[in-house]
C-alpha cells in the first residue's frame, strides 16, 4: 500500500529544501525557464509476510498530459526513494531512518515539472505494480 504523506514545490534556497536537492549533478540541479521542483513523500507498507518490490515507475501527470518522472539522486540523499524489496510487515522508508522520521516522513521522488502544470490541476501521481505492469493506481494530489 502506497501513501503520499505530503506534495509541494520546492525552493532550494530554503534549508529544509535544500536538504532534499543532495546528491544531484550540476546538470540536474539545472531548471529550464518555465520548470519548478516538485516533491512528492511517500511511505509504502506492505501488510503481507514475505517480502514484496516496491514500484519502480511512479509517474506524475498534469490534466493536460504532461506527464514527469523522478530524479534520482545519488546516495548522499537519505531522503530519496529508492525502490527495493519492502520486507514482510515492513515499510519504506524504513524506522528510525533520517526520511522516515524527518518532517515529511516519507521517501522523496522529487521531480522536475513544468510551472504550467500547477495551473493544471489536480496533479495525479500513478504507481506501477512492479509485479503485473497492467496493474496501477493513482492518486490526485494536493498542492
Amino acid at each position: 500500500m502506497y501513501e503520499v504523506q505530503q506534495s509541494r514545490q520546492l525552493n532550494p534556497a530554503d534549508v529544509e529544501d535544500s536538504s532534499y536537492m543532495q546528491g544531484l549533478s550540476a546538470a540536474q540541479r539545472v531548471l529550464s525557464p518555465g520548470e519548478e521542483w516538485f516533491a512528492v513523500f511517500i511511505q509504502i507498507y506492505n501488510h503481507h509476510d514475505i517480502p514484496s518490490p516496491a514500484a519502480t515507475e511512479l509517474v506524475l501527470s498534469d490534466t493536460q498530459n504532461n506527464t514527469y518522472t523522478p530524479l534520482t539522486p545519488e546516495a548522499v540523499n537519505q531522503f530519496a526513494y529508492r525502490p527495493k524489496n519492502v520486507p514482510g510487515r515492513g515499510r519504506l522508508p524504513e524506522l528510525s531512518t533520517v526520511a522516515a522520521e524527518g518532517p515529511t516522513q516519507g521517501a522523496l521522488l522529487l521531480y522536475k515539472i513544468k510551472t504550467v502544470s500547477l495551473d493544471n490541476r489536480p496533479l495525479t501521481i500513478r504507481i506501477v505494480d512492479p509485479e503485473n505492469a497492467g496493474e496501477t493506481a493513482s492518486a490526485e494530489l494536493d498542492v
